[in-house]
């Protein structure tokens, strides 16, 4: 069996959904905070809270899709993984932290040529049966001493 694939990633709406709903509960936790500051009297505390949290939580979301990049990821038959983003050159990298939970799979990866790392996050529903099992079985080769 090769471990070689090619696998889209890319912001689907799921995705989008995803960082809609992490956003939201951290301006749901900014609210109840500035409540509870308003019923002890603070006012101003309230009001500073509600200011900072929301420069804050805009601060991170447009971080967050920022750090959501759509390009290929490929792996060839001997394990060396390539990166190539919309419109910019392949680059080489190497994987150093990853999860895979029911429908979506997050690869945290070192940038070799450029120096950095990317965050990738693949949508199971963007990608063939094929793939999906080509990149399970990639990482469970990786979790098992495989070359990286």
């Amino acid at each position: 069996m090769s471990l070689a694939f090619q696998i889209r990633v890319a912001r689907t709406p799921r995705i989008e959904a995803l960082g809609v709903l992490v956003h939201c509960i951290a301006c749901a936790g900014l609210a109840t905070g500035a409540s509870f500051l308003l019923r002890q009297g603070g006012f101003g505390a309230a009001v500073a809270l509600s200011a900072l949290g929301s420069v804050g939580v805009l601060w991170s979301w447009l971080r967050w899709r920022r750090r959501c990049p759509n390009g290929r990821l490929a792996v060839d038959v001997e394990g060396v993984v390539q990166w190539q983003g919309v419109g910019e050159p392949v680059e080489r990298l190497m994987p150093r932290r990853w999860y895979v939970g029911g429908q979506f799979a997050w690869l945290r990866v070192e940038r070799l040529d450029h120096g950095g790392h990317l965050d990738l996050l693949v949508d199971r529903a963007a990608a063939n049966e094929n793939q999906w099992h080509a990149l399970s079985a990639w990482l469970v080769w990786l979790e098992r001493g495989g070359r990286t």
